[in-house]
């Protein structure tokens, strides 16, 4: 088995690839399952890293706080161009 296949067999969510191949210092807006996230609510997060082994997502916040999400839990990301 190669490392693509044990990944998608760890990280169950179609998300997690998305953040495996995600840029350093993307923008993007989450909604964590099960509630999403009300208009007018979103916050952006600035992309940081993706864990392959433990399938967090580390990001940071406008507020410059550090952030982390289980990539399986999210329920809808939209990728943005930049924190205003």
């Amino acid at each position: 088995m190669n490392k693509s296949n044990q990944r998608c067999k760890r990280c169950n969510g179609c998300f997690c690839e998305l953040f495996s191949k995600l840029r350093k210092g993307t923008i993007v807006q989450l909604a964590v399952g099960p509630n999403f996230i009300e208009p007018g609510d979103e916050e952006e997060f600035q992309f940081i890293s993706f864990d392959e082994k433990t399938c967090c997502v580390t990001l940071r916040d406008t507020d410059n706080n550090v952030v982390i999400f289980n990539c399986e839990r999210l329920v809808a990301v939209e990728i943005g161009t930049g924190i205003a």
